[in-house]
């Protein structure tokens, strides 16, 4: 087994001598199998324990029995001791997602601070057949039934090579001590219901039940790799990204088949379940404006693109009042600078987001504040009154822009869409003595 664990390592680009490995050992058969095999190889290891105080004096008596054995072997060891229960209970999940949570946290604090290269667990095949399966029974994509990743990250899994009784044998040959964990006889965990009553089943109708599972989780593996190169190219081509904002292009959309699952694709890391991906292509070619949330993000079918952005808190102000030459901080940087006009040295600004308006003309104080139904203004060049509704049709305004878009007005009068468009009115002309140049950015979150 040594031979087989050492070339299983090499395969994963594991050298000794350059790395250090950081073991999580429970003390029971498998990890401390790991732990054996990995001394007798030479890598330079450390272990960490958790204790998560579940069985009581079970649970302190296998993190003596780590200790001891870690300090007769000279390998460095560090132990913490969680209350799972409570924060299971605080944070309204199972005893085992706590105790999940609470031990790859501490993990990596623990790898960094100690500058371990890697974080080794003693997964095995079995396991792996087990994730399967429940994976399976819980419903899942193409992710959950390429089983348990040798590498992922800094997260290693160096004994998926072998199966639990090819553990069981080699500790017992080589005398491994180790501690039994009482509660993994227990059938009210799902994991140990598959485990005890369920895969021996199969077992009996296929003995290499579980190598043929993870000889088919190692194609899943390889088919979902081809998938995601798919993806990554279809992405590119369809979703654009920019002042966070999504956007996923309809018409190339709908080109991809199967349309759905390249939609769940992009979609997913915003939050939105399939069920309403599906709700969304069956809204897609409708009406534009209508909108789909997440916990966390707004999807709105445009005219061109499903449009999507971060759910914002609403303002408690609605307008600003801004006296001569403030500087406003919420919600744009807006800068205010007075200049006497030089015909000679004079330029236009060349960005939207910088204008020159003719400060005789300007009543303080200004106000700031968000567009309305009704608004009109004279655009720049025009002599006539135009509603801002029809300014953002003209303009191919989507939905977001037109909701994000702040007016700068002289008493009732609109002097500026910012980072659009100015009043013809206030433009800067041939009797124009003094202007103030205002100019914009947007803050960072």
């Amino acid at each position: 087994m040594q031979q087989h664990f050492e070339k299983y390592i090499a395969g994963m680009n594991l050298e000794k001598g350059k790395l250090r490995i950081l073991l999580t050992v429970s003390g029971g058969r498998d990890s401390m199998c790991m732990l054996h095999l990995f001394i007798k190889s030479g890598f330079e290891i450390g272990v960490a324990h958790c204790n998560f105080g579940l069985r009581a004096a079970e649970s302190d008596g296998d993190e003596a029995f780590v200790a001891e054995f870690c300090a007769e072997n000279q390998v460095p060891f560090y132990a913490k001791s969680f209350e799972t229960a409570a924060y299971a209970g605080s944070n309204g999940i199972s005893i085992q997602m706590a105790a999940r949570d609470l031990r790859y946290e501490w993990f990596n604090e623990l790898s960094d601070e100690k500058g371990y290269d890697y974080i080794a667990t003693a997964h095995h095949r079995d396991d792996l057949t087990e994730t399967f399966l429940i994976n399976l029974i819980r419903g899942t994509g193409i992710a959950g039934l390429h089983g348990i990743l040798p590498v992922s990250g800094k997260l290693i899994r160096p004994m998926l090579f072998a199966g639990r009784e090819e553990i069981t044998s080699y500790v017992n040959r080589e005398k491994i001590a180790f501690r039994d964990d009482s509660s993994n006889e227990s059938v009210y965990y799902l994991r140990n219901k598959i485990r005890h009553e369920v895969i021996p089943v199969f077992e009996k109708i296929e003995p290499s039940f579980s190598q043929k599972i993870n000889e088919t989780a190692v194609v899943i593996r390889k088919g979902e790799e081809i998938i995601l190169n798919s993806l990554a190219i279809a992405e590119r081509e369809v979703v654009t990204k920019a002042d966070g904002i999504t956007v996923i292009d309809k018409r190339e959309l709908m080109c991809k088949k199967p349309t759905d699952y390249y939609l769940y694709h992009f979609l997913k890391p915003f939050g939105f379940t399939y069920s309403q991906t599906e709700n969304i292509l069956d809204c897609i070619t409708g009406q534009s404006g209508k909108e789909f949330l997440s916990h966390q993000y707004k999807l709105i079918i445009g005219r061109k693109g499903l449009i999507i952005q971060e759910v914002e808190s609403k303002d408690d102000k609605e307008y600003y009042l801004i006296e001569d030459f403030e500087q406003i901080t919420h919600p744009l940087c807006l800068k205010m600078k007075q200049e006497k006009i030089n015909p000679a040295t004079f330029t236009f600004p060349g960005s939207e987001l910088e204008v020159c308006l003719d400060k005789e003309k300007l009543k303080f104080p200004l106000l700031l504040r968000r567009w309305q139904e009704g608004d009109a203004f004279f655009p720049l060049g025009m002599d006539n009154k135009k509603l801002l509704s029809d300014f953002f049709i003209d303009e191919k305004f989507e939905i977001p822009q037109k909701t994000g878009t702040w007016l700068l007005l002289s008493q009732n009068d609109i002097v500026w869409i910012v980072g659009h468009r100015i009043d013809h009115r206030y433009r800067i002309t041939d009797s124009t003595k003094e202007i103030i140049r205002f100019s914009i950015c947007k803050q960072e979150k």
